[in-house]
């Protein structure tokens, strides 16, 4: 029979876990366990997130987790709430979604950060911890756009693309 928490004692982290895909992953690694640190750009969400789903063994964190700084905190933060971190979920993501020449170079490194940068800086500070630790899991959403290509995603697709990218990449190094 399986073990209905399999993940008890473990801890996670979601990114963008205010709302949406987010909030929906982070509530599934409760149920089946863990404690959870719901990450959002918008502390109002993150702290609605842990009051929805109970603060007893979840822990709001908010900031902009395409700055390196940010992406350490947080690292920093869960593990001086929860102790260890077992799974980073980098789920933040969204993009500004327009025909490729009516960007600006804003909209496109907004784009960009959302999704690619908070990937890369959120992985970067937290897999010398998996690593010492001979154990972790990192998940990476990315978007099915990158291999079929949708209208007015251009800006979208480069940076999943490069969350892909990063996904095989870090597979084959650790």
């Amino acid at each position: 029979m399986a073990d209905p928490v399999p993940l008890k004692g473990q801890v996670a982290i979601v990114t963008g876990a205010g709302r949406g895909i987010g909030l929906a992953i982070a509530r599934r690694l409760l149920d089946d366990g863990a404690s959870v640190v719901i990450a959002d750009l918008e502390s109002a969400l993150a702290e609605a997130a842990c009051s929805a789903l109970g603060q007893d063994r979840t822990w709001p964190f908010a900031g902009d987790l395409a700055q390196e700084e940010t992406a350490r905190a947080l690292i920093d933060g869960a593990l001086g709430r929860f102790g260890r971190i077992d799974i980073l979920v980098n789920n933040a993501g969204g993009g500004i979604l327009r025909p490729f020449l009516e960007h600006t170079p804003e909209t496109l490194r907004a784009t960009i950060d959302r999704n690619l940068w908070t990937a890369i800086w959120c992985s970067w500070a937290a897999l010398p911890h998996m690593k010492a630790a001979g154990y972790g899991r990192i998940v990476m959403l990315g978007a099915d756009s990158v291999r079929n290509g949708l209208v007015d995603h251009a800006g979208y697709n480069a940076a999943k693309g490069g969350m892909h990218g990063l996904t095989t990449g870090l597979a084959r190094e650790f």
